[in-house]
């Protein structure tokens, strides 16, 4: 596999950055390799703006199990640097590694 390839639930997914229009929150979707469907939306947006390198993760509902997944394929890091309440649950916000950082100046170019 290539550099921003990756097996998420048995999909051969990529990460395709964006941002968010609302604030400029930077926005990760896994989409399929092959047919460039969309397989699951990484981040969600909250009212907080944060700098580019900075992700809220979608780690509830459909999206539930995305932390692990993001830190075994060494996108995010570790620990949580910030977590926002919303509703029922809590948000949490990564730092993107340097690896994850590389993919997402390519998309810029």
């Amino acid at each position: 596999m290539g550099k921003n390839e990756f097996n998420y639930r048995g999909h051969e997914v990529e990460l395709l950055f964006s941002s968010y229009d609302t604030n400029g929150n930077t926005a990760i979707l896994l989409i399929e390799r092959d047919t460039r469907d969309e397989v699951a939306v990484v981040t969600t947006n909250t009212g907080t703006s944060a700098s580019k390198e900075i992700v809220a993760i979608k780690d509830y509902a459909e999206g539930d199990g995305m932390v692990k997944f993001l830190q075994e394929n060494k996108i995010i890091k570790k620990e949580p640097i910030h977590e926002e309440p919303s509703g029922y649950i809590v948000i949490p916000f990564y730092e993107l590694t340097e690896f994850a950082r590389e993919i997402q100046q390519e998309q810029e170019r």
